[in-house]
């Protein structure tokens, strides 16, 4: 069941502009090369597609992991690159769903990316903190955070991206608790 978002002009929907988008050969292209981690997860994709666990989701929090160090650590530039970072994975994975004709596929890793960054958002970038954000996420994540199962259900891009994105904020929290009042010496 698909559900259309008229705009003003009668008969054009977002669901057409979609359409037409991912019509064009070199923009399918480019949109499954954002969402996939330029195709990497088709990799493990590709041995455990059958399975529960493809490994795909790994894929794309390495990818998180690997461009941190190209991430803002200051406050201001981190909200606006993490607001424009989500922004553009709901739009990209909204596309990238139509194209691979697959709702939520496993090859959509652009998700857990965003993911990750919420996860060590506003957190010391030291390698066990890294490790233990990336542990945690990848939990959260493939366990789902209870009570937040309705954010999978969610239209278009939305329910792909923003059920990683509170696995990222339950394992933020966490190493926030054990940061602060826990007396973790992690950093």
């Amino acid at each position: 069941m698909s559900k259309e978002i008229v705009t003003e002009k009668e008969g054009v929907s977002f669901t057409s502009h979609i359409s037409y988008l991912i019509s064009h050969p070199f923009l399918l292209w480019i949109v499954k090369a954002i969402a996939t981690g330029l195709f990497l997860s088709y990799i493990p994709y590709r041995f455990f597609r059958r399975t529960f666990w493809t490994g795909a989701g790994l894929v794309g929090t390495l990818w998180g992991l690997f461009l941190m160090p190209y991430v803002p650590q200051n406050t201001l530039p981190f909200i606006r690159f993490w607001v424009l970072s989500l922004l553009g994975a709901i739009v990209v994975s909204g596309l990238a769903e139509k194209a691979l004709g697959n709702p939520d596929d496993s090859r959509i890793v652009i998700d857990e990316t965003v993911g990750f960054w919420t996860a060590m958002a506003f957190l010391p970038r030291h390698w066990p903190v890294l490790l233990l954000a990336f542990v945690l996420f990848r939990f959260f994540d493939v366990m789902k955070v209870p009570g937040l199962r309705f954010l999978e259900k969610m239209p278009l891009g939305f329910g792909i991206v923003l059920d990683d994105v509170a696995a990222g904020v339950v394992a933020n929290l966490i190493i926030r608790l054990g940061l602060g009042v826990g007396g973790w010496k992690l950093v």
